[in-house]
């Protein structure tokens, strides 16, 4: 919901959407990953699926692990930042 309006909104729109690419399903309900955002994400043979609002994040498994404890001990500020912005 980032207004248009404002440079950095579409900035970061640009840069968020950008990379984003529209790939294919398998016969087997298999979807490849192109190359250069494996490469960008630096994914591993062990990958986390996450759910995110509106869609899924692939994430290097190890990389997942590091970002979680990050984020855990950051939850009451990150919780009351929210709050702040009317966001739950």
């Amino acid at each position: 919901d980032l207004s248009m309006g404002q440079s950095s909104a579409r900035s970061f729109s640009r840069f968020l959407f950008s990379g984003a690419e529209e790939v294919e399903i398998d016969g087997s309900g298999r979807v490849l990953v192109p190359d250069h955002l494996k490469t960008f994400a630096g994914l591993s043979s062990q990958v986390v699926i996450a759910g995110v609002h509106n869609r899924l994040e692939i994430w290097d498994e190890a990389r997942w692990k590091t970002y979680t404890t990050s984020i855990e001990s950051q939850a009451d500020e990150l919780a009351e930042r929210l709050g702040e912005v009317g966001m739950i």
